[in-house]
């Protein structure tokens, strides 16, 4: 076996029995965080903006046939919500899969997160940093948009 390996199975037997509360830990509150983004009902803007990315991947003409000053944040949205739409035929769940796409989005920024903390940190610190990211959220609202 390759010296490499035999280091990386070694350290992932170690790191599998020493962090068995922190993985318990995550399971449970990724959960959790799925759970509450799957049920939650937003009295803000999410509907909003999700229809306006919808108008957008349409067709409508930004600028010229949308008049909401606030535009510019959809333009985030609107391929997604079109691809959607191509796949699916329907906008059922058009809105919770615009909050999976957020999630989605946030965890590829946990990785990044990692990546980039674990140099100059702990990793288990590196981990926890990035843990953070997509629990993160302004005001309950899981979309994408320019604040967001």
């Amino acid at each position: 076996m390759n010296v490499h390996l035999r280091v990386a199975v070694k350290q992932l037997k170690q790191w599998s029995l020493s962090c068995w509360k922190e993985m318990i830990f995550v399971f449970i509150t990724s959960g959790l965080l799925l759970w509450r983004v799957c049920i939650s009902a937003v009295p803000f803007d999410e509907l909003i903006n999700v229809s306006l990315s919808y108008r957008l991947s349409l067709g409508q003409l930004p600028f010229l046939e949308v008049r909401e000053a606030f535009q510019t944040g959809a333009l985030i949205l609107a391929p997604f919500l079109k691809l959607y739409t191509l796949l699916t035929g329907t906008t059922d769940g058009i809105v919770l899969f615009s909050r999976l796409l957020y999630l989605l989005a946030m965890l590829l920024l946990a990785i990044l997160t990692y990546r980039s903390f674990r140099t100059i940190t702990a990793h288990k610190n590196a981990f926890y940093l990035a843990y953070l990211c997509p629990f993160f959220q302004i005001l309950s609202l899981y979309y994408l948009w320019y604040d967001s």
